[in-house]
């Protein structure tokens, strides 16, 4: 089992209380310990997330272009159908 000492500015003394009294913690080693902890846990929860939501506007993207060629092609079949003049579907 190692110590450490850390060296604070009056910043940083505050961050830390808040943090032990955000996590709940009855000493601030038990709050650094539970942070770094939770902070891992966190770090790998985000890397998934921001897969997931790279994933999502991947898609979301797809579907917008898939969209704009349907318009696109009902304004063609429009076109070629003779109803020029006429009233076109307003997408």
């Amino acid at each position: 089992m190692g110590n450490y000492t850390i060296r604070t500015n009056d910043q940083e003394d505050t961050a830390i209380r808040k943090a032990q009294e955000h996590i709940g913690a009855a000493s601030v080693s038990k709050a650094f310990m539970t942070a770094i902890l939770d902070h891992e846990r966190n770090r790998e929860e985000i890397m998934q997330l921001r897969q997931s939501l790279a994933q999502a506007q991947t898609r979301n993207q797809e579907l917008a272009n898939a969209v704009l060629r349907f318009q696109s092609s009902m304004s063609e079949m429009f076109d070629l159908a003779g109803t020029a003049g006429k009233k076109k579907p307003d997408w």
